[in-house]
């Protein structure tokens, strides 16, 4: 028998679940969670410890015609979310990246309306494991992820692992009559627990000051829409 720690239980069976993922075990119940095995209750509360905290981030301050040379290279090989400042705060709050299906939070590309991914609850990951440089090219023209909405806050990149590759739906999937990036776009069935990021890229874009005009225009664009 052992106690919670802290109560700090956010999406513990999401957890149980990671960690026993290799193994083909499962817990879904508080019995199933008292009966584990000491190792493996001291693995979940590892877990739980590390979630409370700040994921473990690489940060470059670099200038936004940096981010192909120093960022692009980081990212090539990896499954990976992108998003910005503001919209990080709320995964970690929630300690997952959240599905959109319902458009409950504001569309970061405005082709997200429309894209096959989202509308069937699954979370937009970039993928360039394979890719080809004309690949990634074509995927900048279409969306430029590297820095998507600098009038919103710096982009971070969470890094899926490795290990949950396997549970990926490539592009393939996805139909032309609904938005998908062929070759460098799959998506994640459901929410991405935060225990399955391995590291977050957080770069922080040194910009010019905004003339007048623009700062006036991006504050018109963050004012709340009804």
């Amino acid at each position: 028998m052992f106690s919670y720690p802290d109560g700090k239980v956010v999406r513990l069976h999401a957890t149980c679940d990671a960690i026993w993922q290799r193994s083909g075990s499962g817990c879904r119940t508080r019995g199933d969670l008292e009966a584990m095995p000491v190792e493996f209750a001291h693995a979940v509360f590892r877990e739980l410890a590390t979630a409370a905290r700040s994921l473990a981030r690489e940060i470059f301050r670099l200038r936004s015609q940096e981010l192909r040379e120093i960022v692009l290279p980081k990212l090539r090989g990896s499954v990976f979310h992108v998003t910005t400042r503001p919209r990080y705060r709320g995964i970690v709050r929630e300690r997952a990246i959240l599905n959109n299906k319902d458009g409950r939070f504001p569309f970061l590309f405005g082709q997200s309306a429309n894209s096959w991914g989202r509308k069937r609850g699954y979370v937009c990951l970039f993928d360039l494991r394979t890719a080809t440089d004309e690949q990634v090219e074509f995927g900048l023209d279409r969306l430029y992820f590297l820095d998507p909405a600098p009038d919103v806050g710096n982009p971070l990149f969470l890094l899926l692992d490795a290990s949950f590759h396997a549970e990926l739906i490539p592009w393939t999937a996805g139909t032309s009559q609904e938005m998908r990036i062929p070759q460098v776009e799959c998506w994640y069935p459901g929410d991405v627990e935060l225990t399955k990021i391995r590291k977050v890229i957080d770069v922080r874009v040194k910009r010019p000051p905004l003339d007048p005009y623009t700062r006036a225009l991006q504050q018109v664009r963050r004012r709340p829409t009804i």
